[in-house]
């Protein structure tokens, strides 16, 4: 009976330290990247694999409709943030971001104004996309849409699935 329990208490040990150097082992992370902060917490449109914002997006929340204004030809400056998922850095950052033209049916200097450059300052985890929204008047042909795209740079990897955004600029 005694050497019953002694095999059955080294059995337990065993495989109790077992679990632990397995969980030990997993890589749950790798690499330094950036992403824009509305992707990660809106749905993407129908038919499309980025979110399309209809309203102005708070850094660190989903656009909630009751909360927050309508994007139109009026809303002056729209500010999109773009979150570091890595430990903060010394120095700034300094990204580049692109209109996609394939899917944008704003005009450049005409619905909207933006420099394609956005900085995380040093000791920080986020920069922000600052879009200037022009009003050219009211126009016909429904909403004008901005899909912006933010890219790698030599020292940080966009994440390929959050670095597509879109706002929609209503025209009325």
């Amino acid at each position: 009976m005694k050497r019953l329990t002694i095999i059955g208490s080294a059995l337990a040990l065993l495989l109790i330290t077992s679990c632990k150097k397995l969980q030990e082992d997993k890589v749950i992370w790798t690499g330094d990247f950036v992403e824009v902060d509305a992707t990660v917490l809106n749905a993407p449109a129908t038919g499309k694999v980025y979110p399309l914002l209809t309203r102005v997006p708070q850094g660190g929340r989903p656009v909630i409709t009751a909360q927050d204004p309508l994007i139109t030809r009026s809303s002056g400056t729209v500010s999109l943030r773009v979150n570091l998922v890595a430990p903060q850095r010394n120095q700034e950052e300094t990204l580049t971001f692109k209109v996609v033209d394939s899917v944008t049916t704003a005009i450049k200097d005409t619905h909207y104004k933006t420099t394609g450059t956005v900085k995380i300052p040093a000791n920080s985890s986020f920069g922000f996309i600052e879009i200037q929204v022009l009003n050219p008047g009211a126009t016909t042909g429904g909403p004008k849409n901005l899909v912006l795209e933010l890219e790698s740079s030599a020292t940080l990897k966009a994440n390929p699935n959050y670095n597509v955004v879109g706002i929609s600029i209503a025209q009325n």
